[in-house]
């Protein structure tokens, strides 16, 4: 919410974009009053409303809800729809869409279930995203190995020790800052295979030397030594069919939110605290009764 100049964004700003809640005014839809739902505001639909998942009530058109998953509790089912959703369109993006590969499309036959000798490298697999992805990725049979960050830089572990076969993507979920484990990609993701990435998020250095930095790597064609791996970054949108699936996925077990922490709405401040400190495993929760 700092990142964006008030030029750009009015304040205050709504925050937050994913919810939980019960349905007071169906308004003529398909929904009943009383319903029990989860929800998404995507950031056009911000602007646009003036709302924000971090109050009592909010509009949402129909296509933004879907009822909540029985089996789980209101925490756990408000904070899935914007990680698992990004999960979901960041796997797709780089070539493994969960809709098809888990066959719940049935229309759809033009993408083959993988061999669980497939791999894709899945960067920041204790956030929220992460860990839906690598539940998702697991879901499909795609094959996993644990890397320890705090050993040694990934993108060394790798480059000393390529994965064969080589990765079919690389999903950053941690949206991280540093360059390396794109530019030397080239040596563990396979031709055609693409770097996938939910940031890169602001560092020290400052959000203008960031996107300087990355857009020297990205923009250089590889005839002058750029990287070859395609770079992608995700900008989710709000699929009903997306958030049907994964509802399903929960009900049959496949799938299940992590939450990390719960915070009382009058102590939010502390709830963004802790996202801050970049060690929380799974979903930060704010309670708003």
């Amino acid at each position: 919410m700092g990142t964006l100049p008030t030029a750009l964004t009015k304040r205050p700003h709504p925050a937050e974009h994913d919810l939980a809640g019960v349905i007071v005014d169906a308004n003529g839809s398909s929904f009943s009053n009383g319903d029990e739902v989860i929800g998404y505001i995507p950031i056009t639909l911000q602007f646009s409303s003036r709302q924000g998942a971090l109050a009592q009530y909010a509009t949402l058109p129909v296509d933004n809800v879907v009822l909540k998953p029985a089996k789980l509790s209101w925490e756990e089912a408000a904070g899935l729809p914007l990680a698992a959703q990004t999960a979901v369109q960041s796997l797709r993006m780089g070539g493994y869409d969960p809709t098809r590969w888990l066959s719940l499309n049935p229309t759809s036959t033009s993408t083959p279930t993988p061999s669980n000798q497939e791999t894709i490298l899945i960067n920041g697999g204790s956030t929220a995203i992460g860990i839906y992805a690598i539940q998702l990725a697991k879901a499909m049979s795609l094959h996993d190995k644990f890397l320890d960050y705090t050993a040694r830089p990934l993108a060394e572990q790798l480059s000393d020790d390529p994965p064969e076969p080589r990765f079919g993507m690389i999903l950053d979920a941690a949206g991280t800052s540093d360059t390396a484990l794109y530019t030397n990609s080239a040596t563990y993701v396979k031709k055609g295979g693409a770097y996938v990435t939910t940031g890169p998020y602001p560092d020290k250095s400052g959000l203008m030397c960031l996107l300087g930095r990355w857009a020297g790597v990205v923009l250089r064609p590889s005839f002058l030594g750029g990287t070859p791996t395609t770079w992608k970054i995700i900008h989710v949108v709000n699929i009903k069919e997306d958030m049907k699936m994964l509802c399903t996925l929960i009900e049959r077990g496949a799938l299940r939110p992590y939450v990390d922490s719960t915070y009382e709405f009058g102590s939010a401040l502390d709830a963004y605290e802790r996202i801050m400190t970049g060690r929380a495993t799974g979903k930060v929760i704010v309670k708003v009764e």
